[in-house]
């Protein structure tokens, strides 16, 4: 079964098809015309249930071969199922021809060279992919993607994760396309796993450049068949697939029929009817074969947009139309993107109409909201007030019209929406715009309405006030960036285009060198980001003045000030200086050698980057603590990974610390050591203490803003480590509260590759197909384990402040013996002298966890080397090289070229998740929630304590064990 979705590049992305029901069809001439009928028939009606509807398209398919040699019967059939239109045509095609073993002749449809030449936006590609990945299409094996253009930015990354879960599709059609990269078109294909067909024909790339190989995406191994059609330069498939045959034609062979687009409900039936069996379809921009003004309703595509914001996770959705948000002002885009709307039960957005009777009016935004009948896109609405079924299509304003009557029923002031906005209509004057659009249309366009009108339909009595609709509140910002180079800002631009894409405010400025002119207005080619030059002076001063003057020419105010100067060139007061700041925005000093890996600085919001109750990036402490005793190699290898990492402007301390029986080399290697990232200090034991006191007091946090990075000496870690550090402790620490949790005890750089606390032994484990098999949605996501790492992991101050307490209390034996079981069923039971017996003790009672990377191919942030130490004995030579195969990872290295990703924000939706939504898992491995590892911690502290209250004190150890003042003195003697 063979369909091709019409669909139109609006940012709503909506997938729409016709359901195999009407008679009166066939093929039309043009898209608006329809051929009549030679017959009357009764159709099969699919509404509803029937015996007909029931069986399997298969059945029909071998029905319609088996009257092959009845034409006129098949003439019948033509026009009585659009669905058996193509299939009987071609049979009667084909004649008496013989088909092998069930295969069929394939013809082409195609539009007309006009059609084909107009590049319309692909972006309803991406949700496309997100709607149905892997689960109404099951037997899709053809995916063709015709006539369009995909601009940068218009289609999120989460696109090729999505595709990779349609994996038996096999073969590949990229016709007429642009596309931006050679990597987004090699991305694209190897995000097809099971792929062994590839069809290309006019294919333009408006950057040609090849990744290099260890940055390139591994293509389907099956990748054998390579056709090009108008295409000179086919070196992009070479990288591709060496051994693919490579096949050049000026033709092309395309299977596709129309299902012309009539309405949303068809898609669903024509889904619950017919999904399991397509197994070929056809993605073509709706825009490219009809017009419309830019702000024509089209009632099949705002079905569908509702028809996906139904079933959104989250509480609440936002509409776009076709222009997305360009066309409102960038006060009016922070409006419809606040973190905590005015309303909670009604739309919100710019743009509103007022019915009265048969009259509509457009209202004029302003600060002061202002009720209206219904909106139109873009705006904000609750998922939970969103009508559970179809709404009825208006003619000029879709389903939109309809919405705000059915709000509006429920609500006892008839209220269908709320319009508020900036004000400034001079930046969007979508009422006349609107107005002129539907000139020629036979209902009345709506008129303006002003404030002075306002007072006839209700008027809001207070404007929102800043604790429920202010500035501060945005999820938006105003960035500055400021650099010595235009390589330095190429260099920053991949973050610095994504930051602005996801709608923050971005002005760039140049500080240039003596033999280069002053520009403004200039553009990174990439994406189109302005900057402005200015020729740097031999005056500090008068630099100044040039930098706080541009500030101040700025139209919004910097929340965030990026910057590749030193405090000594560019101060940190330099900001105050201007008269327009009303408030100092964070600095971020970033080296010019760390800008090319900045990408992932575009996945965190203003509010983390500013740190909670703090305007300062480098608030967040790592300070590294190394352990070593006499691995002179060893150690070697982990500081010279940790002095080429990179740290974004960060100074980490580093502590060395050695045992008492540290040998001659080790010694020298340290005292030689040059660290150059921050202050260095070394520690050596005086009496040995072995490697549970080692790790134990190789760190102790001095505030809350300290964190620990323990590391062995045989570990060794990635360059961008520190990135990978300071973005979640951004995220799940310093951001909003709701995505920051007590029960997170720190961070792992290691994926786990195996499970090492099952009773029975070491058991393999990957989390990827582990998530898959229990339906979570995006394998792919960082995950939280209650399994502390101890192969590069930082741990929180609060929680190690605990621990610390905690063990005293045990091995004092105070409360237990050290013989008690505390975590049933563990292997670590059995470790006698490991600090982590004792830390998942405390992880149970408390029911903590910790943040584990999920990256592709078990790529990690740190690897262990398992090299011959305590815990790792001296066995044969080929046993130890099998169990260090087990343990060993490969490491995310630094791109090849700045405009190379480094790989970090390969997350779902290229951001981390939300707190809430990273799956969890206990101790052996298996998925839990988080009341259930807190209800199993506190049952078991019921059972070893006979302590029924609940834990009262965080972090209080003293609390958890219900041992009060007396185990105090304990610690105390």
């Amino acid at each position: 079964m063979i369909v091709q979705l019409f669909i139109n590049d609006a940012i709503a992305f909506d997938v729409e098809a016709q359901i195999l029901r009407d008679i009166e069809w066939r093929p039309p001439k043009s898209p608006h015309e329809p051929l009549v009928s030679r017959r009357h028939a009764i159709p099969p009606q699919f509404s509803t249930e029937t015996v007909a509807s029931q069986i399997p398209i298969e059945i029909w398919e071998k029905i319609l071969r088996y009257l092959r040699d009845e034409p006129e019967t098949l003439g019948i059939a033509e026009e009585v199922c659009r669905g058996w239109y193509m299939p009987s045509r071609r049979l009667k095609r084909s004649g008496g021809t013989k088909h092998v073993g069930g295969a069929e002749d394939n013809l082409t449809l195609s539009g007309d060279a006009a059609d084909r030449d107009r590049k319309r936006s692909i972006a309803h590609l991406g949700t496309f992919a997100a709607m149905f990945a892997g689960r109404q299409l099951p037997r899709l094996s053809w995916l063709l993607i015709i006539g369009g253009e995909w601009r940068t930015g218009t289609i999120h990354d989460s696109v090729f994760l999505g595709l990779s879960t349609f994996r038996l599709i096999t073969r590949l059609s990229l016709y007429d396309l642009t596309l931006p990269s050679a990597t987004v078109f090699l991305r694209l294909i190897c995000a097809l796993d099971g792929l062994n067909e590839l069809h290309v024909r006019n294919l333009r790339l408006l950057d040609r450049r090849v990744p290099p190989a260890s940055r390139r995406w591994q293509p389907s191994p099956d990748l054998k068949s390579l056709r090009l059609s108008f295409w000179d330069q086919p070196d992009e498939l070479g990288a591709l697939s060496p051994d693919a045959e490579l096949q050049t034609s000026s033709g092309y062979a395309t299977i596709s029929y129309l299902l012309a687009a009539r309405n949303c409900s068809d898609l669903q039936q024509l889904l619950h009817h017919a999904g399991k069996s397509l197994n070929r379809l056809r993605l073509f921009p709706l825009g490219s074969l009809s017009g419309g003004g830019p702000y024509d309703i089209q009632p099949l595509r705002n079905s569908a947009t509702l028809t996906a914001a139904r079933e959104a996770n989250t509480d609440f959705v936002l509409i776009l139309g076709d222009d997305g948000l360009n066309s409102i002002g960038a006060r009016d885009r922070e409006l419809l993107t606040l973190l905590e709307p005015f309303s909670t039960t009604i739309p919100i957005g710019s743009r509103g109409i007022v019915e009265n009777d048969s009259d509509l009016s457009c209202v004029a935004a302003s600060g002061v909201p202002r009720p209206v009948s219904f909106l139109l896109p873009p705006f904000i609405m609750p998922v939970d007030i969103i009508p559970p079924t179809a709404l009825k299509e208006d003619e000029m304003y879709g389903v939109w019209r309809t919405l705000g009557k059915e709000i509006s029923l429920r609500r006892s002031d008839g209220v269908g929406g709320y319009s508020v906005g900036s004000g400034d209509t001079s930046r969007s004057p979508w009422c006349k715009s609107h107005q002129d659009s539907h000139a020629g249309d036979t209902q009345t366009p709506p008129s303006l309405v002003g404030s002075s009108e306002m007072a006839l339909i209700n008027p809001v009595s207070a404007a929102p006030t800043n604790a429920t609709c202010g500035v501060h509140l945005s999820a938006l910002g105003t960035f500055l960036l400021v650099f010595g180079s235009f390589t330095e800002l190429s260099n920053f631009s991949p973050a610095a285009c994504r930051i602005r894409d996801e709608g923050h405010t971005v002005y760039a400025l140049i500080i240039s060198s003596a033999n280069e002119q002053d520009h403004s207005g200039m553009q990174i080619e990439s994406c189109g980001l302005g900057y402005d030059i200015f020729r740097q002076t031999n005056s500090t001063l008068q630099n100044l003045r040039h930098i706080v003057s541009w500030i101040d020419k700025q139209p919004s105010l910097p929340d965030v000030f990026i910057t590749s100067f030193p405090s000594s060139v560019l101060p940190d007061d330099t900001l105050s200086i201007s008269p327009l700041l009303d408030a100092t925005p964070t600095v971020i000093r970033i080296p010019a050698a760390d800008l090319p890996y900045c990408d992932w600085m575009s996945s965190l919001t203003v509010q983390e980057l500013r740190s909670k109750h703090s305007l300062h990036w480098h608030t967040p402490q790592v300070d590294i603590s190394v352990i070593t005793n006499d691995r002179p190699r060893s150690l070697s290898r982990l500081l010279a990974s940790l002095s080429n990492a990179r740290y974004f402007g960060d100074t980490p301390d580093l502590r060395i610390n050695l045992e008492q029986t540290a040998d001659v080399e080790t010694l020298r290697m340290v005292e030689g050591f040059q660290w150059g990232h921050g202050r260095v200090f070394l520690h050596r034991r005086v009496i040995h203490g072995g490697l549970l006191i080692a790790v134990v007091e190789s760190w102790y946090p001095h505030s809350n803003d300290s964190y620990g990075l323990i590391l062995e000496d045989d570990v060794e870690v990635s360059p961008l480590f520190y990135a990978w550090i300071k973005m979640t402790l951004l995220r799940y620490r310093y951001g909003h509260a709701k995505e920051s949790s007590s029960q997170l005890f720190g961070i792992s750089l290691y994926q786990q590759k195996n499970l090492e606390l099952r009773p029975e032994g070491r058991h393999p484990f990957n989390a990827r197909n582990a998530f898959a098999a229990i339906g979570i949605a995006d394998p792919s996501t960082p995950y939280l384990s209650q399994i502390p790492c101890s192969w590069g992991a930082v741990y929180f101050p609060e929680h190690w402040r605990e621990f610390h307490t905690y063990l005293s209390l045990r091995l004092s034996e105070s409360v237990w013996d050290m013989d008690q079981v505390v975590v049933p069923g563990v292997r670590s039971n059995k470790w006698t002298r490991s600090w982590k017996k004792y830390f998942i003790e405390l992880v149970y009672l408390r029911g903590y966890v910790m943040l584990y990377p999920n990256f592709a191919d078990f790529v990690s942030l740190s690897t262990n080397h398992l090299e011959v130490g305590s815990h790792v004995k001296d066995v044969p030579f080929e046993a130890y090289l099998r169990k260090k195969k087990l343990f060993l990872l490969p490491l995310i290295r630094l791109p090849e070229s700045p405009s190379y990703e480094t790989g970090l924000i390969d997350l779902p939706g290229r951001s981390l998740p939300p707190y809430a939504l990273l799956p969890t898992l206990d101790l052996l491995g298996l998925h839990a929630t988080d009341e259930d590892l807190l209800e199993r911690g506190q049952r078991r502290r019921t059972e070893l304590t006979g302590c029924k209250s609940t834990v009262g004190n965080q972090h209080d150890a003293f609390d958890l064990l219900c041992v009060g003042e007396a185990g105090l003195d304990t610690l105390r003697k």
